[in-house]
């Protein structure tokens, strides 16, 4: 997530911002910053300080400190323990698809599971598919 982003609405209650994500430091002083193809997509969110913002303003956002902390766990023990459950269940695996069983094979087996997993970690967490919204921490 980018952590700088151009305000383009606030709601009337003000809780609630859209924003659109700016690409760089730089795009802060172009004057071309809402018409141009660099920047990123639309996206909302809280504005718990309750800064007083207008279309126009940029500001830094973050998202709040557990779900970064369940963000990272995830990508860390999920890959892991993908390769442990495929270390425990490979010699099934290779008895099914009539492999011999040695080290070797269980290791590319589990090397391959922690792979497959960590792309897929990487995948998700380019994704916006969680429901979780950054909070406005600042206004620069």
């Amino acid at each position: 997530m980018r952590s700088l982003a151009l305000v383009t609405s606030v709601k009337s209650d003000s809780r609630e911002v859209s924003l659109q994500s700016v690409f760089s430091s730089a795009c802060i002083n172009c004057p071309k910053i809402e018409a141009c193809e660099k920047t990123g997509q639309f996206f909302t969110a809280l504005n718990k300080k309750n800064l007083s913002l207008k279309k126009g303003d940029i500001v830094k956002i973050d998202m709040s400190s557990p779900v970064k902390v369940l963000f990272g766990i995830s990508a860390l023990f999920i890959p892991v323990i993908a390769a442990l459950f495929m270390w425990y269940f490979s010699p099934l695996l290779l008895k099914i698809i009539k492999l011999p069983e040695t080290e070797n094979l269980r290791f590319f087996l589990c090397l391959a599971a922690l792979l497959f997993m960590e792309g897929i970690m990487f995948i998700l967490s380019r994704a916006d598919i969680f429901p979780a919204t950054p909070e406005i921490k600042q206004k620069l």
